[in-house]
This record gives structure tokens, sequence and C-alpha cells, in this order.
């Protein structure tokens, strides 16, 4: 149930990094994929959670699809 849509493979992706207040509160927007991504969703967070070993803010995530099941990793910036 947790990779069914792409928004709820992205908050568990966020719950299971560590980022509980941004997995449960954050606004999750659609973005324009590049031309080069043809089979990505492309997503940006609201509340950004900050990776505390870099000091950088996590804006967009990639959700892959693959066969009904969702996954979402960091991407960077778009």
């Amino acid at each position: 149930m947790l990779h069914c849509t792409p928004t709820i493979a992205l908050r568990t992706n966020l719950f299971f990094d560590g980022y509980f207040k941004e997995a449960l509160t954050s606004g999750i927007i659609a973005i324009e994929r590049p031309n080069n991504e043809v089979t990505s969703l492309f997503y940006q967070v609201n509340q950004d959670p900050v990776e505390k070993a870099t000091n950088g803010h996590l804006v967009t995530y990639k959700v892959e699809q693959k066969i009904w099941l969702n996954f979402a990793s960091d991407y960077g910036e778009v």
C-alpha cells in the first residue's frame, strides 16, 4: 500500500529517510519532466527537508513506476 501512488511513495520515502514532519505535513507539487526523462514523474516538496550531512535542501524527487509500484528517490535540482 505504501507504493500504490506517486505521492504516497514520496511521503513514504521522506518518512523512512527520517523526515517525519515533512512526510506528514508537506505539500507535494508535480513539475514538468526534463526532456530526456520520459518514464519518470518529478515532484517538489513545499517544506523541503535539509540533509544534515551536507546541509543541502532536498527539493526535487523522482518517482519511477515499476509494474504497479512507485518508488521515489531524491533527484536534486531540475
